[in-house]
C-alpha cells in the first residue's frame, strides 16, 4: 500500500507524535516510520498498526490506486521453478500479455479479475531484480556517440 506522507504527518503533529513514539507503540523501526511519511509502499500489516497507533483508519493514511488494486506480488517456495505473479499496474499487466501469447507453455494467466488486476504463473528464473542504474553526463554522452557508431555501422 502506498502511504499518503502528507496526511500522517499532519496526524502526528496533531497529536503531539515523534517518530519514536509511534516507533514504540508498533514495534516499527524508525526508519520505517520515515519511510511511510515519506509516502513509500508499506505493508498491509504495518499500516494498520501505524493506523491504530495514530488512532485513526486505514483508509484515511493511504493513497488510492486509480484501478482500486493496489498491490503487485511475486511468490514461489525456495527451489521451486515456477512463480505465481499478480500484478495491478498496466505496465506488468501488459508485459505478463505479451510473454502468455508469445510463451504459451511457460507463461500461464491464471486469472484477470473485475479490478482489472492479472494474476499468473511464470518461471522463477524470469523473475530478475536489479537497481537501477545512475549515469552521470559524460556517460550520457559515451553512451549516445556509441549508440550513433552502432546505427551508422548498421547502413
Amino acid at each position: 500500500m502506498r502511504t499518503n506522507g502528507k496526511r500522517i504527518r499532519r496526524i502526528m503533529e496533531e497529536k503531539n507524535l515523534t517518530d519514536q513514539m509511534v516507533s514504540r507503540r508498533t514495534g516499527i523501526s524508525e526508519k520505517g516510520i520515515r519511510w511511510m511519511k515519506d509516502g513509500s509502499n508499506a505493508e498491509a500489516g504495518a499500516v494498520e498498526a501505524v493506523a491504530d497507533s495514530l488512532e485513526t483508519k486505514v483508509e484515511d493514511i493511504i493513497l488510492p490506486d486509480i484501478s482500486g488494486a493496489v498491490e503487485n506480488t511475486i511468490e514461489f517456495i525456495k527451489d521451486s521453478s515456477r512463480a505465481t505473479v499478480t500484478f495491478s499496474q498496466k505496465r506488468f499487466i501488459n508485459r505478463i500479455r505479451e510473454l502468455a501469447a508469445d510463451h504459451p507453455e511457460e507463461c500461464d494467466i491464471i486469472a484477470e479479475n473485475p479490478d482489472g488486476s492479472i494474476c499468473a504463473h511464470i518461471p522463477v528464473s524470469w523473475i530478475k531484480i536489479y537497481p537501477k542504474r545512475e549515469y552521470s553526463d559524460e556517460q550520457r554522452q559515451q553512451l549516445a556517440e556509441r549508440m550513433r557508431s552502432m546505427n551508422q555501422m548498421r547502413k
